[in-house]
């Protein structure tokens, strides 16, 4: 009869040495997060030879206010010294958050590292997004090799009706305004004649430097842009095969040419938007409007689809460059 009693005690023990066993186990196990909507999600992939990017871009639809959430992987050879990523704080429409790197590791012959970016986008309605290029280099004294991610459009729902905070939604009665105490005029007098004061030295030091400005003559936009092309095509890019910096530096000596000749806003405005307004401009023909569109259109390509031109159309579009700021120089000087 006393052997009964302890086996059910050695039951009992035994049972709560595998429940503590089974949770501990449980413990150790990772945590697995759920998976997005694969609706909701545009995946972004580009290569060149032995670098790999893929982006995942969450979500395709947000309300305005909302976060967008990007991440980044680049897997390149073991062997290479550098990968990086230097996004700026804006990507096309989308202005930057936050950015952190998430994992940086060996996969065999491969590496590979991760980053989180988190953006807003500052307006309603559809938004681009260009995240900046990637960069890698195989050895300490090689130049960097560039890898640049195509670009992803977003729609960005306008804040629902009624969103606005109310002073019924407040949680209790507001509290006083705190009255300043009064001051004597002598205070008020000092205050003012320091404040004249320092208005009166920074008049004087805005007419200084406005003399100095006019007495320089502003740099002419097309002799810089000329220079630019210059210093591009003895930049190493072609020899490196880094085609796709070589053509986005490329446009953007003409944008920022057409920004200071005319006053258009061109850095910053996508290709179909500048393109829009360009033929909204009274001052071109309509041959150096269908000229600048077959320039950024056979430049696209290669920016963002890691299209890779011989040597003929790398000096097809270097040449179509000078000819499109020459033919937008005469025009602006008819105008004048």
């Amino acid at each position: 009869m006393s052997s009964t009693p302890m086996s059910s005690i050695q039951r009992s023990l035994a049972f709560l040495l595998g429940c503590a066993l089974v949770a501990c186990s449980r413990d150790e196990d990772p945590v697995v997060e759920p998976l997005r909507d694969p609706a909701q999600v545009q995946v972004l992939e580009a290569n060149s030879g032995e670098l790999r990017a893929i982006a995942q871009v969450h979500p395709r639809r947000v309300l305005f206010g909302g976060v967008i959430e990007v991440e980044l992987e680049l897997r390149a050879p073991a062997s290479y010294v550098e990968l990086a990523w230097e996004q700026g704080a804006r990507a096309g429409h989308l202005q930057l958050l936050d950015l952190m790197l998430l994992e940086n590791r060996a996969l065999g012959a491969e590496q590979a590292k991760r980053w989180r970016a988190r953006f807003e986008a500052p307006r309603s309605g559809r938004a681009l997004g260009r995240l900046a290029a990637l960069r890698a280099k195989p050895s300490a004294d090689a130049a960097p090799l560039v890898l640049e991610l195509p670009t992803f459009a977003l729609e960005v729902d306008p804040p629902s009706e009624g969103s606005a905070p109310h002073f019924r939604d407040l949680p209790g009665p507001l509290s006083g305004i705190a009255i300043p105490p009064e001051r004597s005029y002598a205070a008020w007098i000092g205050v003012g004649a320091g404040g004249a004061a320092a208005l009166g030295v920074l008049l004087f030091w805005w007419r200084r430097r406005r003399r100095r400005a006019l007495a320089v003559p502003p740099p002419d936009p097309r002799e810089e842009a000329r220079a630019a092309l210059q210093a591009l095509r003895g930049s190493g890019l072609v020899e490196g095969e880094l085609f796709g910096e070589l053509y986005y530096r490329l446009t953007m000596i003409v944008r920022t040419y057409l920004e200071r000749a005319t006053g258009l806003n061109a850095p910053e405005r996508t290709t179909e938007e500048f393109l829009r307004e360009i033929e909204e401009h009274p001052a071109y023909p309509a041959s150096a409007k269908q000229e600048l569109r077959a320039f950024l259109s056979a430049a696209d390509p290669v920016k963002y689809a890691a299209q890779r031109p011989d040597a003929k159309s790398i000096e097809r579009s270097l040449e179509a460059a000078q000819h499109l700021i020459d033919t937008i120089h005469a025009e602006e000087a008819n105008a004048r």
